[in-house]
C-alpha cells in the first residue's frame, strides 16, 4: 500500500452526511487499486513477449491490443480483490507452458511455473490449471505430428518429468513467496490437492 496506513480506514463509514466521507472512500479504493494497477501495467507487455513466440509478431500486436484495451479487463484490474491478480497470471502460465511445447526450451517451463506459483499465491482455484497441463499431455500426442513419431509410453515419460519439473517450481515459488509455509508447509497441500478448488472435481 505504499505510503497509505489501512488502519487509517477503519472507521470509514458509507453514510452522506459524514463530513469528508466521500473524499475518505475515494483515498480508500486509490490506495488499494494503485499498486494492483500498476503492478498489471507493468507485467501486461508479458503477454506479448510470449504469445510473439507462439503465434508470431502481428497477432501478438493484435491480440496484445485488445487485452490492453478490453473495458471488462481494465475494470476487472481496479477491483479490490484477488481475481484483479488472477486473470494476469493464470492466462500467462497457460500461454508459456504453450511456447514450452512449441520450441521445447526449458526456460519457458520455468517461466510457466513461476507464473503458476503466482496465479496459486493469488486464489486457489488457480489450481484447475493443473487439470488442464495434464490435459495437453494427451491433446498434444493426439494433434502434433511430431510428438507421434515415437511410441505414446515415451511421451508420456517425457511430458510427466515435465510435468513435474513445473509443479516443482510452482510450489518453489509459492513456498518463498508465502512465508506461512516455511512454519507450516502442509500448507502447501490445504492451498493446492487438498484446496477447495479440487472438491468437486476430485471424484470425477
Amino acid at each position: 500500500l505504499l505510503s497509505h496506513d489501512p488502519k487509517r480506514f477503519d472507521k470509514i463509514k458509507y453514510l452522506p452526511e459524514e463530513v469528508g466521507a466521500a473524499s475518505k472512500i475515494e483515498d480508500f479504493f486509490f490506495a488499494f487499486r494503485f499498486p494492483l494497477l500498476l503492478t498489471i501495467t507493468l507485467l501486461l507487455p508479458l503477454f506479448y513477449f510470449f504469445l510473439e513466440r507462439l503465434i508470431g509478431r502481428r497477432n501478438a500486436l493484435q491480440s496484445y491490443a485488445f487485452l490492453a484495451l478490453s473495458p471488462v479487463l481494465v475494470g476487472m484490474s481496479k477491483i479490490v480483490n484477488p481475481d484483479s491478480l488472477l486473470w494476469l497470471f493464470t492466462p500467462l502460465s497457460l500461454i508459456s507452458y504453450l511456447v514450452f511445447l512449441k520450441n521445447r526450451s526449458f526456460r519457458y517451463l520455468v517461466f510457466a511455473g513461476i507464473l503458476l506459483g503466482l496465479a496459486l499465491l493469488t486464489k486457489y482455484v488457480a489450481n484447475i490449471l493443473f487439470v488442464f497441463f495434464l490435459g495437453l499431455i494427451f491433446l498434444e500426442y493426439l494433434f502434433h505430428e511430431k510428438t507421434r513419431l515415437v511410441s505414446f509410453a515415451i511421451h508420456l515419460k517425457q511430458s510427466l518429468t515435465d510435468l513435474l519439473v513445473l509443479t516443482f517450481v510452482a510450489l518453489s515459488t509459492f513456498y518463498i513467496l508465502f512465508p506461512a509455509t516455511w512454519v507450516k508447509p502442509e500448507k502447501i497441500l490445504s492451498s493446492t490437492l487438498f484446496s477447495q478448488a479440487f472438491e468437486k472435481v476430485a471424484p470425477l
